[in-house]
């Protein structure tokens, strides 16, 4: 971990409070079904993990590390079902200027920030590479541990920045063909911030000079390209799956849902909502034939981090979203080693 973030987990102890999980009979659509339901699923624990016991923090990061990329995001996002959805969950840590939220958490998560933590946690065998790997994921380079250097939009900032760090790779083309549509927009993060009223005015002034040390002032035309809607089904009802498109998507990726183009204008912003899809294409042996989504967002009746069918989700927001951009999770570890 450099030394210059700053992280402040919040309280001095988490407290983690006790809960009873349904037993996992359910088992992943990536997961040998040999692997440990207790590794995966822990009974009675508020927290996904706890980082209290560093030891055992780090013991069981190195364990769910045996497993092969896939199984391993699978196992650790696992971990997070049925915790609290959380808006706005991380911010910059105690003493922070503008977001004193934690920097990590594992009690409750956003739609991003579970992603994020997913997969810092897939990558890390230890506490401080878990740090590393986190703040990598979440800020511009040179604006690490502060409010303005954080990958805000996800269409202008997350997506080009974590692909270009090899972390993620669009694969939109590929499992969209001739499919895909292009959805545009102006990013204006200064106009975002100024029409904040959650914030003061000196936060708005600090936020301002951080955005202009990082070249970020200025508005930025910022296309994405995307599956339509209609295009995942095969029916007029968005009931029916093609099969084709379903086949080719990968075991492990982010699915980033985009607005209408008429409604990205006026808001200005592209992508509403993320979730992490897991998808049975490989060789594992499999409980389910079907892909799920894991994510939580503040538009749902529930109010936690959930799994459902990627065909009921996609069903119920047809009417509202234009369509999917996908993003590949990529094995970094191998992709360092054939660098090398």
């Amino acid at each position: 971990m450099a030394k210059d973030i700053p992280i402040s987990p919040s309280p001095d102890r988490w407290e983690c409070r006790v809960m009873s999980h349904p037993e996992c009979i359910d088992a992943s659509p990536m997961m040998s079904m040999a692997t440990s339901v207790d590794l995966c699923r822990p009974e009675q624990t508020g927290c996904a993990f706890d980082p209290n016991d560093q030891n055992t923090f780090e013991e069981t990061l190195s364990r769910i590390h045996a497993f092969a990329p896939t199984p391993r995001i699978d196992c650790i996002s696992r971990r997070f079902l049925d915790l609290p959805f959380l808006l706005d969950a991380t911010g910059e840590g105690e003493g922070a200027s503008i977001d004193t939220d934690p920097m990590f958490r594992f009690d409750g998560h956003d739609c991003v920030t579970f992603i994020e933590h997913v997969m810092a946690l897939s990558l890390s065998t230890t506490f401080s590479d878990f740090q590393e790997a986190l703040t990598t994921i979440r800020y511009h380079e040179d604006g690490r541990g502060i409010y303005g250097g954080r990958l805000h939009f996800f269409s202008a900032d997350w997506m080009a920045t974590n692909e270009m760090r090899g972390f993620v790779q669009d694969v939109t083309s590929w499992v969209g063909e001739d499919k895909t549509e292009t959805i545009r927009s102006t990013i204006d993060r200064a106009k975002w911030i100024g029409q904040r009223t959650d914030l003061t005015i000196d936060q708005k002034t600090e936020i301002f000079k951080q955005f202009d040390r990082l070249e970020l002032m200025e508005p930025e035309a910022t296309a994405v390209e995307i599956i339509p809607m209609s295009a995942w089904f095969v029916d007029g009802q968005h009931r029916i799956l093609n099969e084709e498109m379903v086949a080719r998507l990968p075991e492990a990726s982010i699915l980033a849902f985009a607005l209408p183009e008429s409604r990205a204008h006026a808001a200005g912003v592209i992508i509403s909502h993320v979730a992490l899809l897991l998808a049975p294409n490989g060789d594992q042996e499999k409980a389910c034939l079907e892909p799920v989504i894991r994510h939580g967002t503040i538009r749902s009746k529930r109010d936690t981090i959930y799994e459902e069918k990627l065909s009921d989700y996609l069903s119920s927001q047809a009417p509202y979203r234009a369509g999917v951009a996908i993003l590949e999770i990529l094995d970094r570890e191998k992709k360092t080693e054939e660098e090398r």
